[in-house]
């Protein structure tokens, strides 16, 4: 028995749109379903998943972008792809919309051929990370965790940066790396005392994650480094994730001693950057350099 084609939850706030557009779904030979506010689309993702969200920005009470976030956030839907489709055409709103997760931007009023390529590229999108989360699933059977935090070990970041680069080179798609330093470790080491670092670890490590979706990978390399790889992620956008990690992990500290990170950050494509070896040092390079620049920078390679 064939699967059934593809479900897209259409989340518009205009009735006349969004039937328009399932209509035109439907011709393509998807299923769908639809939302006319931001509550509703939750509740709709919660019952059941779709396959596919294509989604406004203006609408009453939650607007597309808290709609977008709260997908994001939460593991059940974190990745789930969402195309924006939108009369909102300026760019601070597209670069706002990718940022916090958006697979893709389609300004209305658009061609049929427009909205089929752009649901083409997402699904195919979605059934690689599948591929890619059972993969990480069979490794991590394999090699094991970092038994204090649960992020991955040394032994298992060298197949993960093959497979993603390998992925990325072949379907023209972003792949950045984020290489993390706690600052002064060896001073918050002298003040928290054994049991407390370990404790002050894992919180990073939780801070970390919490500021990640479900499709990026966090490894632990030792006791003060760390190296975060962000599948799908242009360079721009990793360094957003790399602000909105060191804003976390300051948020952790206290009145007496606030923690820092220095992150440095590689992107490929790249003409310097050929494979995932290369990836990480010029991350690690870029760290090392963060670190020149002072306690919580960030700096980029290339």
């Amino acid at each position: 028995m064939a699967d059934p084609p593809p479900e897209i939850l259409i989340v518009d706030d205009d009735p006349f749109n969004a039937s328009l557009i399932a209509e035109l779904c439907e011709g393509l030979g998807y299923r769908t379903r639809i939302a006319h506010d931001g509550a509703g689309a939750l509740a709709s993702v919660a019952a059941e998943r779709p396959d596919l969200v294509l989604l406004d920005l203006a609408m009453p009470q939650m607007d597309g972008f808290e709609v977008l976030e709260k997908l994001k956030a939460a593991e059940s839907s974190a990745t789930i792809p969402v195309v924006i489709v939108t009369a909102i055409s300026d760019l601070d709103a597209k670069v706002r919309g990718i940022e916090l997760g958006a697979d893709d931007y389609l300004t209305k009023p658009f061609k049929l051929f427009e909205l089929k390529a752009r649901i083409r590229a997402a699904l195919q999108l979605r059934h690689y990370q599948n591929r890619l989360e059972q993969a990480q699933a069979a490794l991590l059977s394999q090699t094991g965790i970092d038994p204090l935090t649960g992020a991955g070990i040394f032994a298992q970041l060298h197949a993960f940066l093959d497979y993603e680069v390998s992925r990325a080179r072949r379907y023209g798609r972003p792949l950045s790396l984020l290489f993390l330093a706690i600052d002064d470790f060896d001073a918050w080491r002298e003040r928290l005392g054994a049991a407390e670092e370990d404790r002050f670890v894992l919180k990073l490590v939780e801070t970390i994650r919490a500021s990640t979706r479900g499709i990026d990978r966090i490894f632990r390399l030792d006791d003060e480094e760390f190296v975060v790889l962000l599948p799908e992620t242009s360079a721009e956008g990793a360094t957003a994730v790399a602000r909105r990690i060191q804003e976390a992990v300051r948020a952790i500290g206290s009145a007496e001693a606030t923690p820092t990170v220095s992150i440095g950050l590689a992107a490929f494509p790249h003409p310097e950057i050929r494979g995932g070896e290369q990836l990480l040092k010029a991350a690690s390079d870029a760290r090392h350099l963060a670190r020149r620049s002072g306690r919580g920078a960030i700096a980029r390679h290339g």
